[in-house]
């Protein structure tokens, strides 16, 4: 079984409100069936789960990651080149609705109609397919081209990339698209949180490109204490956070980024 594969059944599982529902389940039972530690055992996760939904650990673990890459104080006078990350879009949903349905991550697509204006000349690369495990056959990259032309941006400089299914995949084929990148000035588009991912596997792939993130989460600050009551606000940051991490873990052990937690240069 391949990365992307296993990387869709493992979050599906390790999620963490699923976990704390497949704990809360089996915490049920295993005292009426095993003795010892295994109940305590899993009271005690579910204990630091409920705690997890308290405490602002899932904001200030995604205010780690939104901080750890900031916009350019001052634009480059020329850019060659634009890249933005698939994950604004849902395929999915679009092919129900007929038509493009923008996701939590819109501001990526504003972010880059923006910048497609500012610097008229540069290429225009949006990558992005399917994130699905079980629908390859309506990609991201699709819709929003049909999105894109309906706002009038068109032309040859504008290519689409609609084959990646992952960050990995994102960087390596658009690799095969920017192949002068090393001389040229390049901006990446993408989620703040979504950033030392996405950086650490462009340059694995030999492309440096500057970050532009968007779309932030958090205010910037650390809370370190509970702001407000808000249990599904806490598990929302815990569960985008997380599933970051692990993914920067997974892509630096599978030799796919170039560091563990890639930050500005």
């Amino acid at each position: 079984m391949m990365f992307f594969e296993l990387s869709k059944i493992f979050w599906t599982i390790f999620a963490p409100l699923n976990i704390l529902c497949i704990c809360l389940f089996f915490s049920l039972f295993i005292p009426l069936f095993v003795r010892g530690g295994g109940g305590k055992a899993l009271r005690n996760i579910v204990i630091l789960l409920l705690l997890a939904g308290i405490l602002p650990i899932g904001h200030d673990s995604l205010t780690f990651l939104e901080n750890r890459f900031e916009k350019p104080k001052e634009m480059p006078a020329k850019v060659d080149g634009v890249i933005l990350l698939g994950g604004a879009v849902s395929s999915e949903l679009s092919h129900m609705r007929q038509e493009p349905v923008i996701g939590e991550n819109g501001a990526r697509l504003f972010a880059f109609m923006q910048l497609a204006r500012q610097y008229p000349q540069a290429r225009l690369v949006i990558t992005g397919g399917s994130g699905s495990l079980f629908d390859q056959e309506h990609k991201e990259a699709d819709y929003v081209k049909e999105l894109f032309l309906s706002l009038g941006l068109r032309g040859r400089r504008v290519i689409y990339e609609p084959e990646a299914r992952n960050t990995y995949e994102n960087a390596r084929f658009v690799r095969e698209i920017v192949t002068n990148s090393s001389s040229e000035t390049w901006l990446i588009v993408t989620s703040a949180y979504h950033m030392p991912r996405s950086i650490g596997a462009f340059r694995k792939e030999g492309i440096y490109p500057i970050a532009y993130p968007v779309g932030y989460l958090t205010s910037g600050e650390y809370h370190y204490v509970p702001r407000d009551f808000n249990v599904l606000n806490q598990y929302r940051y815990l569960h985008t956070a997380l599933k970051e991490y692990i993914g920067n873990i997974a892509y630096y052990i599978g030799q796919k980024s170039n560091s563990l937690m890639p930050r500005q240069q």
